[in-house]
């Protein structure tokens, strides 16, 4: 679990499995697309992945969600590129601690 600065606020910041499960809701997405999702990201992409980990460090500490995707946006202008980059860091350790996603087909057993 991380901290981060942003929203006026040091917040619970956690990018697992429950953070991808919330980012994939919101988008409408499979495990495996969000897999590809990194090289063709969109602006809106990187703020719901903020979004979902910060919904996922509330959650696992027990927070009331006090914020939505656009407060993030606002936030994510107000840390500029530098923030955003750090931030990015953090999902993507998150992310590579992850190893392989699963696909559909190493989820059947034979």
């Amino acid at each position: 679990m991380n901290l981060i600065d942003i929203g006026g606020k040091k917040r619970p910041f956690r990018f697992g499995w429950n953070a991808i499960d919330i980012f994939c809701q919101g988008k409408g997405i499979t495990i495996e697309q969000y897999g590809t999702q990194g090289i063709a990201a969109t602006p809106g992409d990187v703020r719901s992945m903020v979004y979902a980990g910060l919904v996922g460090g509330c959650l696992s500490n027990k927070q009331e969600v006090d914020f939505t995707p656009y407060d993030v946006g606002d936030w994510l202008d107000e840390i500029g590129a530098e923030g955003i980059e750090n931030i990015m860091k953090l999902i993507s350790a998150g992310y590579s601690k992850k190893k392989v996603l699963p696909s559909p087909k190493n989820m059947v057993k034979k």
